[in-house]
């Protein structure tokens, strides 16, 4: 079982949470990066569970907020230090969070995350960074921030890809996610939303496999793994040409100090 972090930060002063939010720790979902050869350990996805001042909120409320208030800056920054923080007592290299676009943009950010790194002495290819999918705008966009820190050894992916949002209310198909951070953000994965293959599984969404075809031949670079389906599964419908899975985590674990 993991045991509770008791460590804190020294050097670096850690930003709190706006809103009065708290983490109180994550949930780590473990998945493969297939897009590296021979033996690696799996990423373990840390999900940051928060505690809220405001009974009626929730994660999903909380983030959206942050992002209307353009916060994610000081969100996200809180979040990667305590994930690499835990993860350094823990031996639980490497590690994905999930990040707001406008701190992958962002210079001043990486740089920051960088400079954390050096000094805890923390491989920067031990941290990947995931783009959330409904948070990228249909705009032209300066990826030399990305691009920095891929070359430092950062890794990117696009997380909770749903091709579904790209379809507009009165059927118009509109540029999406993928088509934006696939082609020019150097993002070596995309994870396909627990909900598309929940649908997919009802029998709900029987067009997936034709659109996986399709972006296999559009982003040959790309691996694809799918969100809320075991590997057991993916084996048995390998039509479905998905290279990974990322299902149940160990379950929570706690996070003590401040």
């Amino acid at each position: 079982m993991p045991v509770l972090l008791s460590s804190s930060f020294s050097a670096y002063a850690n930003p709190s949470l706006p809103g009065g939010a708290v983490l109180t720790g994550f949930r780590a979902e473990p998945y493969k990066d297939m897009s590296r050869s021979g033996p690696e350990q799996p990423i373990h996805e840390m999900l940051a569970n928060l505690a809220h001042p405001e009974k009626n909120h929730n994660n999903e409320t909380y983030f959206k907020g942050i992002a209307d208030q353009r916060l994610g800056h000081q969100v996200d920054r809180h979040i990667i230090f305590k994930a690499l923080d835990y993860a350094r007592a823990h031996n639980l290299f490497p590690v994905a969070v999930n990040i707001y676009l406008e701190s992958a943009l962002d210079h001043d950010f990486i740089e920051n995350v960088l400079d954390y790194m050096t000094h805890h002495q923390i491989d920067p290819r031990n941290l990947v960074l995931e783009i959330l999918e409904h948070d990228v705008p249909s705009a032209s966009l300066d990826f030399s921030a990305m691009e920095k820190g891929h070359r430092a050894g950062i890794r990117y992916g696009i997380d909770d890809y749903d091709p579904r949002r790209s379809i507009t209310a009165d059927g118009v198909v509109r540029e999406d996610a993928l088509q934006i951070l696939g082609h020019q953000s150097g993002c070596s994965f995309v994870k396909l939303d627990k909900n598309v293959m929940w649908a997919y599984r009802a029998g709900r969404y029987p067009e997936l496999p034709a659109i996986v075809n399709a972006i296999r031949e559009e982003f040959p670079h790309l691996k694809i793994i799918a969100e809320g389906v075991s590997m057991t599964y993916l084996l048995d419908n390998q039509h479905l040409m998905v290279d990974a899975s990322q299902n149940s985590g160990w379950g929570d674990l706690a996070l003590t100090g401040k």
